[in-house]
């Protein structure tokens, strides 16, 4: 159960960035922690345990996205989503840390409303239909603002990063 709680946020985070919607990614974490709980036995060292965390995490990406193109719901290709996962190999635990305070900083850079619509989005765990609803703007118009920031965002933190800057 230690390895489990140690890993816990770098297993969210993969699920939340193959998933783009935070409430799947809490859903499918759920399913994880049940498999990896039930099978804990199966896996004999911590460094063992995150990458077999990542591949139930993955599988289960997989089995979801499955099910949705079935439903003809658009998502990455296959081999997009396996780069992505497999990006979240390379990166140690201090990445997040230095990533996460990057991106404090980044978000208090946005303008107002910028700041306003994506802590609607992720803190408060809005949906687009609410943000539609709340903002007036069309679907389109939301995720396309949504979309700009989190590529403003990206770039700030990418920026940051290299830069070394006051992390």
């Amino acid at each position: 159960m230690t390895h489990f709680l140690k890993h816990k946020k770098q297993l969210e985070a993969l699920l939340l960035v193959l998933l783009g919607e935070p409430h799947t990614a809490e859903d499918l974490f759920q399913d994880v922690a049940v498999i990896m709980i039930k099978k804990r036995n199966e896996i004999d060292s911590e460094g063992n345990f995150l990458a077999w965390g990542r591949a139930i995490a993955f599988n289960l990406v997989m089995d979801y996205r499955k099910n949705k193109l079935n439903k003809k719901i658009k998502l990455l290709d296959n081999e997009s989503l396996g780069f992505v996962a497999g990006a979240f190999d390379e990166w140690e635990p201090q990445d997040f840390s230095e990533r996460r305070v990057a991106l404090r900083e980044c978000v208090t850079k946005l303008p107002p409303a910028q700041r306003g619509l994506i802590a609607k989005r992720y803190e408060q765990n809005k949906s687009i239909d609410d943000l539609v609803t709340e903002t007036g703007r069309n679907r389109g118009a939301v995720e396309t603002a949504l979309y700009r920031i989190r590529r403003a965002l990206m770039k700030c933190i990418e920026t940051k990063l290299r830069m070394g800057s006051s992390i």
